[in-house]
């Protein structure tokens, strides 16, 4: 059941990670947007308050859902590139999967 929601929260994620406009001119380090770098930085088991930090955005939830004890939040991070976007899915607050275009 929760590999089922896991997958459906993120997939939601993945379906409007086309969706975001980024301005132009965005750089690495900048507030807003996460770069290659960045995305290939993070990874399983991290908090999402250092994802946060190190893509310096709070990216913008698509989902979240909790029961019996589990708590699963899909987010969306627009990319730098201007192209495509990042999906992050976190169980009980850390980095379970992550998926990035370019």
């Amino acid at each position: 059941m929760t590999h089922r929601l896991a997958a459906a929260l993120l997939s939601t994620a993945l379906l409007t990670a086309g969706t975001a406009v980024v301005a132009p001119g965005a750089h690495a380090d900048s507030p807003g947007c996460v770069t290659r770098k960045e995305f290939r930085k993070v990874g399983e088991g991290m908090g999402m308050k250092k994802v946060h930090a190190v893509f310096d955005t709070a990216g913008r939830r698509v989902a979240k859902d909790s029961q019996d004890g589990l708590t699963i939040e899909t987010r969306r991070y627009s990319t730098c590139s201007g192209d495509g976007g990042v999906g992050v899915l976190f169980r009980n607050g850390r980095l379970s999967s992550k998926s990035g275009s370019f």
